[in-house]
């Protein structure tokens, strides 16, 4: 059976992007200034694109014109003015980048785009394949580098990763490592013991991290609700705020580097051994860098939120979640400004346009969907 595997996930795979090309020419999409006061009680939703099964990792280009999106597929990447697709990023290995986890991110200067996933290599005495990392230089999206992660389908996949601003390096969440982009070029597949930085996080697993605006912190957190900040040229800890019996699912920094912002949800420890805990007490804050001093306290959130992300003038934040939802708040005020919801498919994954004009989202039902951003929020 297991030999069988990576055909059948071939197979599967071009049935899905051929839905993708059928979509490829479609009209462009309207212009940005439908966007006004008046009809922007809600953001207005601008295009849908049909990326096959779940939609889980998304990312503009610096100059906001290309959208890369992972998923259950190979990444996909979009040209946004036209709705069009540009391509599809390959990877020369095991199979094709499968799994429910992918990320993506470009670097700032525009020059790489990475993506995790799995392949379809089976790990034997694990739960499942092999997760990876692959690299591809822009210029004309040639896979550069494959970083080999762990072996397991649950829990051990790398989960999200980060450029730091500087273009040099870039970090993974799980292991939570810092991995220099020259070193990396030097070979096409790598170990995921071969980081130049290690950082560590506990028994727990990283959950996820963030560069801060300057390049020279990063923040990680793990499973059992420590965040921890370190400097990013030597691996020291500066560092670490504690929360009680909460699980963090997504960080990131202000892109003023004032704020840090996290999304928690509280855990209800099972009584049953055979039973998960669950989790409760859904909430986003966000707090002052230097002082940890809580800033904004958003509660009562009706389920666990996957997603936080500023606006590039970081006056707004925006949260992606469990119900299907995302939406959009004043950091100044905690007031939630808009609600953007089609249906009550997860959304795994936002982000802002650089150029501040939009919101991409990545949701479970396979489509990834544009909203133009007010310019009065």
């Amino acid at each position: 059976m297991r030999t069988k595997l990576p055909l059948l996930l071939s197979l599967l795979l071009c049935l899905q992007l051929s839905t993708v090309f059928a979509d490829a020419n479609k009209p462009p999409l309207p212009p940005r200034d439908v966007i006004t006061a008046e009809n922007a009680h809600n953001l207005m939703q601008l295009a849908e694109f049909a990326y096959g099964l779940s939609a889980s990792g998304v990312a503009f280009s610096p100059d906001s014109k290309t959208l890369v999106v992972g998923g259950n597929n190979l990444p996909i990447l979009w040209d946004v003015s036209s709705g069009s697709v540009i391509g599809i990023l390959q990877a020369q290995m095991s199979g094709d980048v499968w799994g429910p986890s992918s990320r993506v991110a470009f670097s700032s200067d525009g020059k790489y785009v990475v993506a995790t996933g799995f392949d379809t290599t089976f790990i034997e005495g694990s739960e499942g394949t092999r997760a990876i990392l692959c690299i591809w230089e822009t210029e004309k999206y040639d896979l550069i580098a494959m970083i080999k992660g762990h072996g397991g389908q649950y829990g051990q996949e790398i989960r999200r990763v980060v450029f730091n601003p500087n273009n040099q390096e870039f970090a993974i969440s799980n292991p939570s490592s810092i991995w220099s982009i020259q070193q990396v070029k030097k070979g096409k597949i790598i170990d995921k013991e071969e980081a130049f930085l290690t950082l560590t996080v506990g028994y727990e697993r990283g959950a996820t991290i963030a560069y801060a605006p300057d390049g020279q912190s990063i923040l990680t957190s793990s499973q059992d609700g420590t965040i921890r900040f370190w400097n990013a040229a030597n691996g020291t800890l500066q560092k670490t705020l504690k929360l009680k019996d909460r699980l963090i699912w997504d960080m990131t920094y202000s892109p003023n580097g004032k704020l840090f912002a996290f999304t928690t949800s509280q855990i209800a420890r099972s009584t049953d051994q055979d039973l998960p805990n669950t989790y409760t007490n859904h909430k986003i804050q966000a707090r002052d860098v230097k002082t940890n001093q809580l800033i904004l306290d958003i509660k009562d959130l009706p389920q666990a939120i996957n997603a936080i992300f500023f606006s590039p003038d970081s006056r707004l934040l925006a949260s992606a979640g469990d119900d299907g939802s995302t939406r959009l708040w004043n950091v100044a005020t905690g007031k939630q400004l808009a609600l953007l919801q089609v249906n009550d498919q997860i959304i795994w994954d936002a982000a802002f346009s650089p150029d501040g004009t939009l919101i991409a989202t990545a949701s479970r039902d396979g489509t990834v969907r544009l909203w133009g951003v007010p310019s009065n929020s």
